[in-house]
């Protein structure tokens, strides 16, 4: 059994495996109950990627414009996240592939139960959890002008937090910082709370958040009826800071698979010189392996010509290295990435056939010229 609020850890994947059965298992006890994945292709928003949990199920609810009766939901989901492309390997707490804890409330604005959820969602981090309450910092969406309207400061979220942080750690802050929307017609948005988390080892990174989503982005933001009370944690950032590790990318999910590209790419003694490219590469090609599993394939679509690019990136940062045998490090990194993927996804082993048929048909049919060196 994996051992929490340590300050060093050494994690398995089959510790892994038994503290995301544990969170589940302990978020349903509270009564949220579980929904069904969508996958990474969210039907709502035909070109995007699915890039936050749980949307397939409270979109429709908030949009719907009769009061709906208050529900639950709690999902464990793949997202994908094409804003944080650029950062990946820049930064050591991002990830364009990752997973996501989401479980809350949603249906007619007076029921939802904000204080229910800020006491459930600080059980969880400290009481089952056990971070230590002294290394949290609490943003709160402070009130700002967003899409020529005035919105409000939410003095619930902050005076709730403040029962059980110091006010020195819990802060309003003004502006667009802590509303979460984006700009695309038909999503929610709402203001909320960014939970921060910090150690010796790491600055203080964004583990988890809280929002409320009460508006519709139809060109402006609309105020619904319906709303949606969700709590997140990302997966990769919470070992990140439970194993007390200075990148996402030494997490024990990653540990197997780093090593492994690392041997294959012959940069055991300067690897630290390199990690940038080897974080990159881990990145995509753990997107490649579950877009295609999906049973996405490199076609004219926005997501195909996406995964096209992934596997070109890949190989160009891979050539980088004088490597020309593009296909035995592809063939060995996509069984190594599946492998360490394999006891939650099981059906990764039976696509790697697929997988690698892909990836074949592009770095051959691509001519060379178009592989370029950074």
């Amino acid at each position: 059994m994996l051992c929490i609020g340590k300050e060093e850890l050494t994690i398995n994947i089959s510790e892994v495996d038994t503290l995301i059965n544990d969170i589940v298992s302990w978020i349903e006890k509270r009564g949220f109950q579980p929904i069904v994945s969508r996958g990474l292709f969210f039907p709502l928003y035909n070109y995007l990627f699915t890039p936050s949990a749980g949307h397939h199920f409270i979109d429709p609810i908030i949009k719907t414009n009769n009061p709906q009766k208050l529900q639950t939901f709690s999902v464990l989901e793949m997202c994908i996240r094409e804003l944080d492309f650029e950062r990946i390997g820049i930064t050591k707490k991002h990830l364009s592939l990752f997973e996501m804890f989401d479980f809350g409330y949603a249906g007619h604005d007076l029921e939802i139960p904000i204080k229910d959820g800020v006491d459930i969602f600080y059980s969880l981090l400290i009481d089952f959890l056990k971070l230590k309450k002294e290394n949290f910092i609490i943003t709160v969406f402070g009130g700002g002008n967003l899409e020529g309207q005035q919105i409000k400061p939410e003095h619930e979220f902050y005076n709730l937090w403040c029962k059980y942080f110091s006010k020195s750690q819990v802060f309003l802050l003004p502006g667009r910082t802590n509303f979460f929307y984006t700009r695309t017609t038909g999503c929610p948005g709402g203001p909320g709370v960014e939970i921060y988390y910090g150690n010796g080892k790491n600055r203080f990174i964004e583990i988890a958040s809280q929002v409320n989503y009460k508006y519709l982005f139809e060109g402006t933001l609309k105020y619904k009826i319906n709303h949606a009370l969700a709590h997140g944690i990302g997966l990769e950032r919470l070992l990140m800071v439970l194993e007390n590790v200075p990148s996402i990318y030494d997490i024990s999910l990653f540990s197997t698979i780093k090593r492994n590209l690392i041997e294959m790419l012959n940069l055991s003694s300067v690897y630290m010189l390199f990690e940038d490219t080897i974080d990159q590469i881990i990145d995509l090609t753990r997107c490649v392996v579950f877009i295609i599993a999906e049973g996405q394939t490199c076609d004219k679509s926005s997501r195909g010509k996406l995964l096209k690019k992934f596997i070109k990136k890949i190989a160009t940062k891979i050539n980088y290295f004088g490597i020309t045998d593009l296909e035995y490090i592809f063939e060995n990194l996509v069984r190594i990435v599946i492998e360490s993927m394999s006891a939650r996804f099981t059906d990764l082993k039976k696509k790697e056939r697929d997988i690698l048929q892909s990836i074949k048909e592009v770095i051959i049919n691509e001519s060379r010229s178009e592989i370029k060196i950074d």
